[in-house]
């Protein structure tokens, strides 16, 4: 089990034993370092666009009957540590530790048409490693989080693409308060595309939208929906300037396919803040700040990505990217503070 993760580290990747069926859909039961990606990676994903990627030190287990799914996952995000004891204490030291606990099922209807149910418990003692100042991360460090979530999906060779995912989120955080407050937060999103094969270059249509509930600063109960392992770059731009929290985001995207295993890309988004007093967090988990209780300013920018992919053979992918933003009022609010 590692400690903490960062990017100077030479370690396994996965490394991991495995008892399994044979099969297409096999069942298994694996332990050990693994990637793991539950539905697109909202909630669960690998990380793969990171300088590491993202891996689980866990116990995970899989069976598939007929048209249905079911996996349950045990993870240690942060390995327990002795961390001192308090005076007085006589039965020793205190210690640190994160774990993170799911289930999963999923059933397969049509092509086009897909239901997954996930159900997560962060349970955290944390060490504090990873505290940057803001209350997200501060909500993260001590207590637990359970959350719910439902997918709905389904593709079909006829190039229509869609789906919708929505969480709701509820639990403790210990240590945002003296007293500690109850969590009550929620997310949705969704998205469609449709590819033209009839037209020239082969254009791909996509609209997508999503929306996070973010923390007022007020009452005794703290709203602002965590993440938990989502998937950077993926669902709000190139830049990974914001994540699956306190955000409210629309877009639109045009790619074509102007040569074989080439493909051009054009995206638009609109993004603000859900709560102008909310911490701002990064695709990464980091605050890049908050403009205090009584904030109003909620925009943040207009983006637009240009990306270029071509593979050159099935190992290898070369990408290319340019992005430019125009800054909101909420942004700037940040800035100066």
């Amino acid at each position: 089990f590692a400690g903490a993760r960062g990017i100077a580290e030479f370690q396994p990747y996965e490394a991991f034993g495995e008892i399994r069926s044979s099969g297409s859909r096999p069942t298994y039961v694996r332990f050990g370092r693994q990637a793991v990606v539950w539905g697109e990676g909202r909630l669960i994903g690998n990380a793969d666009f990171s300088p590491s990627g993202r891996w689980l030190d866990a116990l995970r287990t899989h069976l598939a009957i007929g048209n249905f799914d079911f996996e349950a996952l045990a993870a240690v995000l942060e390995v327990p540590r002795p961390i001192g004891a308090g005076f007085g204490d006589r039965a020793g030291s205190s210690s640190s530790g994160v774990q993170l606990y799911g289930v999963t099922a999923k059933w397969t209807i049509h092509p086009m048409l897909k239901l997954e149910l996930f159900g997560l418990a962060r349970v955290a003692r944390s060490s504090g490693e990873d505290l940057d100042g803001s209350r997200f991360q501060l909500a993260r460090a001590v207590g637990e989080r359970y959350t719910g979530a439902l997918r709905v999906s389904g593709a079909c060779e006829c190039g229509w693409d869609y789906g919708a995912e929505g969480a709701y989120q509820f639990g403790s955080a210990d240590t945002i308060t003296f007293t500690g407050q109850d969590i009550s937060a929620w997310a949705a999103e969704a998205h469609v595309q449709k590819r033209v094969d009839q037209l020239v270059l082969t254009p791909t249509f996509r609209v997508n939208a999503s929306y996070a509930s973010g923390d007022d600063g007020k009452g005794g109960t703290y709203k602002q929906f965590d993440p938990l392992l989502a998937d950077p770059q993926r669902f709000h731009g190139q830049m990974d300037l914001f994540a699956w929290s306190n955000q409210i985001d629309v877009g639109g995207k045009i790619s074509v396919v102007p040569a074989t295993d080439t493909t051009l890309g054009f995206e638009y988004r609109y993004a603000q803040l859900a709560q102008a007093s909310g911490d701002w967090v990064g695709s990464y988990f980091t605050s890049a700040g908050s403009q205090g209780v009584n904030a109003k300013d909620n925009e943040l920018w207009h983006e637009l990505d240009v990306g270029f992919a071509w593979r050159a053979w099935i190992p290898f992918d070369l990408r290319a990217g340019w992005s430019g933003r125009l800054i909101g009022d909420g942004a700037k609010r940040m800035r100066e503070r």
